[in-house]
């Protein structure tokens, strides 16, 4: 990566060529899902996993990326670490000042390799979702009590199904 800026500086390409890197340049020093493991060696061997962020504005951020096989299935990087990683790999492509400084806004690195379902949706917003849907599915079949009890058990075994299932 330093040896694409270098190169930028360095040699005299033509206009076309020398605005696809800038254009890639400028992608790298966006970016808040993958361009903070750039600096490690031997990405060809690691594992393509689901990743996403928010930035503190609330934008979501997803990406599916080469990530190092020492992060367990279903992990994340703290924001401190995962803004100083980011902010280590700007400053070293020589991205702007502006740039560099926003890796502060950058939240957690959410990591997932299998059954990447969810999206960030943590266990209580599940439950509220399911026991929302079982709500609904009592209010649509008040009148009859033997069809409720056989949703609300339906639903709370799928709640404890999709639960497990995470681990």
């Amino acid at each position: 990566m330093e040896e694409l800026a270098k190169m930028l500086e360095e040699r005299n390409f033509p206009d076309e060529e020398r605005k696809y890197y800038e254009q890639k340049k400028l992608s790298l020093c966006k970016d808040v899902t993958y361009s903070g493991f750039l600096l490690r060696n031997a990405s060809i061997d690691w594992p393509i996993s689901c990743l996403w962020t928010y930035l503190k504005n609330q934008t979501f951020h997803a990406a599916c990326a080469p990530t190092p096989s020492s992060y367990d299935v279903h992990d994340y990087i703290p924001p401190e670490k995962w803004s100083k990683m980011l902010k280590e790999f700007r400053t070293r492509i020589q991205c702007s000042r502006n740039q560099i400084e926003a890796v502060k806004e950058v939240e957690q690195l959410n990591i997932c390799r299998e059954r990447c379902v969810n999206m960030g949706i943590n266990d209580i917003s599940l439950c509220i979702i399911m026991l929302s849907l079982e709500l609904a599915c009592f209010i649509l079949l008040y009148h009859d009590k033997w069809k409720y009890t056989i949703v609300s058990f339906l639903t709370t075994l799928f709640l404890f199904i999709m639960y497990y299932w995470r681990l």
